[in-house]
Order: C-alpha cells, then sequence, then structure tokens
C-alpha cells in the first residue's frame, strides 16, 4: 500500500509550487523522482570481478530554497528486498539473514543532519541505519543543476554524490569465511537524484467537465463553493479515482501553483478530515501549514503523519525543520 502512494508522492506530490514568485526563495520539500534517480553500488568479487547492483524501490524528500546550499536537507529509504545485481539466485542469497536479512529490516534509511563546506567540494553529513545498525558518514555530492524547470514545465534540481562503505560495519556477510575471503569489504555506491514539483497545467485531469467545474469554483470564488460541487456531484463520477484521497490533494496543489496557498490549506484540511487513514493528508497539509509559517500547526500533523507510517519521508523532513 505504501509503495502505491510513494508512487503517487512522486509524481504528484507538491506540484502545485512550481512557477511560484512568492516562494521562489523559500525552503520547502522537493520529492525525489524516482523515475529519473538511481542508487547503484558495486564491490570486488575474488579481487578481480567488479559485480555491480541497484536497488529499484526508494523514496525521499530534499528540503532546499534554491539559493543556500548549507539549509539543504535529506531523508531517503530504500526498500532492501529491491536489491538487484541481475542474479536471480544471488539477489535471493542477498535478502537473507547473512547479508541483509529484509525480513527483520526490510529498509535502509539515510537522514542527514547538516552540509558542510572544504574548499570547493559540498558534503552532506547524515546518519544510515542499515540492518540495525547506525553509521554516521560524510557523501560528497555536487550540485548538477540547479532549479530550472525542465522540458515539461516541472521545477526539478539534481544532485549526485558517490560514498564508500564498510560492508562489516553492518554484518553483511557474516556465513563463514568464503564470503570475507571472496568478497572485498568495501562497497563503492553511486547516488544520482533528480527532485521535481510537477507541473499541474500538464494534467489532463483538469480538463474534465467535472474536475474543471470543482477548480474554476475554488479559484474564482471560494473553496466552499468547489467542495460543494464535488460533494453534490461525485457520486455520478463513475472513476475510482475521483472519490480517492488523491484527488482533492491535486487541486490543492494547483491552488498553490498559482498561489493560492490559504484557499490550498483549506482543502488539504477537508481532504484530510475525509481521509483521516491516509498519512499523506496530513503531512501534506503539514507542508503547506508550513510554508505559510503555522510551524505548531505544521508540527502537529507531521507528527500524526508519522503515527499513520514512520517511513512518510514528508514528515521525517518536516520533523526535524520543525524541531529545530
Amino acid at each position: 500500500m505504501y509503495k502505491k502512494l510513494c508512487l503517487f508522492s512522486t509524481l504528484f506530490l507538491l506540484s502545485s509550487l512550481i512557477t511560484t514568485t512568492t516562494l521562489s526563495a523559500q525552503l520547502r520539500a522537493y520529492p525525489i523522482d524516482d523515475g529519473h534517480s538511481s542508487i547503484t553500488f558495486s564491490t570486488r568479487f575474488s579481487k578481480l570481478i567488479e559485480v555491480p547492483g541497484s536497488f529499484g524501490e526508494f523514496w525521499g524528500h530534499v528540503f532546499y530554497d534554491g539559493e543556500d546550499l548549507s539549509q539543504l536537507s535529506a531523508s531517503i529509504i530504500i526498500a532492501a528486498n529491491s536489491i538487484n545485481t541481475n542474479v536471480k539466485f544471488r539477489d535471493q542469497h542477498l535478502q537473507r539473514a547473512d547479508f541483509f536479512d529484509v525480513e527483520q529490516y526490510p529498509y535502509i534509511t539515510f537522514s542527514s543532519t547538516k552540509v558542510v563546506t572544504r574548499g570547493e567540494q559540498h558534503f552532506l553529513k547524515g546518519e544510515i541505519e542499515l540492518k540495525g545498525k547506525k553509521k554516521s558518514l560524510e557523501i560528497p555530492f555536487q550540485m548538477i543543476q540547479n532549479i530550472s524547470p525542465d522540458p515539461w514545465g516541472n521545477k526539478r534540481f539534481t544532485l549526485a554524490g558517490t560514498l564508500k562503505v564498510n560492508r562489516n560495519d553492518f554484518g553483511l556477510g557474516e556465513e563463514g569465511e568464503f564470503f570475507h575471503r571472496s568478497i572485498a569489504d568495501t562497497v563503492s555506491i553511486q547516488l544520482m537524484m533528480s527532485m521535481a514539483i510537477r507541473n499541474t497545467d500538464r494534467y489532463n485531469l483538469f480538463k474534465a467537465p467535472f474536475a474543471k467545474a470543482i477548480y474554476e469554483k475554488m479559484k474564482d470564488k471560494n473553496v466552499k463553493e468547489g467542495l460543494a460541487h464535488y460533494v453534490e456531484y461525485k457520486d455520478q463520477e463513475e472513476a475510482k479515482f475521483v472519490h480517492s484521497a488523491q484527488f482533492l490533494d491535486i487541486f490543492a496543489q494547483r491552488l498553490i501553483q498559482y498561489e493560492n496557498l490559504d484557499k490550498a490549506i483549506k482543502v488539504y484540511q477537508y481532504n484530510n478530515e475525509l481521509f483521516p487513514e491516509e498519512d499523506f493528508t496530513y503531512s501534506h497539509l503539514a507542508h503547506a501549514l508550513f510554508l505559510k509559517g503555522k510551524k505548531g500547526k505544521a508540527l502537529s500533523y507531521s507528527q500524526q503523519a508519522l503515527e499513520k507510517n514512520p517511513q512518510n519521508t514528508l514528515a521525517i523532513e518536516l520533523q526535524r525543520h520543525l524541531s529545530e
């Protein structure tokens, strides 16, 4: 279930913040675009063979204001069972207890603590947790492209980083001496992270009569009239998406895109009341309140999101910034 929500977050989360002027230099959350990002690694086998691999499922958020790298922070979660070295038998073994032990430790997490700069090199300091063991580390990184519109009008920036870890620090390969003799201790990790806020102008949703009528009422009149139209006519719509928490969430995103933050907050609040079981209705509302400067309320809603789902990276990042 959360995998689907994370995919939704990557595709749709906070897309309404694009092309704004008022919020252009404000610290805000950018979801990782997993379709244009990668986490790859390599290590040596028998001292001669370089074995590559990757993780196919991950999600996260990066807070950034577009100007001050020292304020950048990130939270990333990787599904350990998504490891792929292109050899099925090996991948199955890597998921067992002597390596990643994915049944007991399904997630690999990273949360940054601060950015430090030495000369022209930037480092993202933070803590990684893998197989129940925590370790502080520094990730040398560079800004490949600062915030700018891509060809589809999405607001995007891209970071790249590399680091090396010792697998023994996390108890990877504990079964017998064979693995310790044949597999190198050092694992090289390559990160390419592209963060994107989607351009809602490209969504076909707003061309549909039902959605178009709701949005126009919200924009030109008030949120109450738009929601009243939704309530009155939603049962006539057969599409399941119309009856999901994601539907109204997109209207809030679009309202923020056109600098209607107060109206967006009202939509997020209604959506949260309508779908209190969905963790992202709390975290999206919390982020909008954060942008509005209502830190106390934002802190409360982000905490509720984490109570619903501890792997909600937007809420994790909000808690970090709001607790400072």
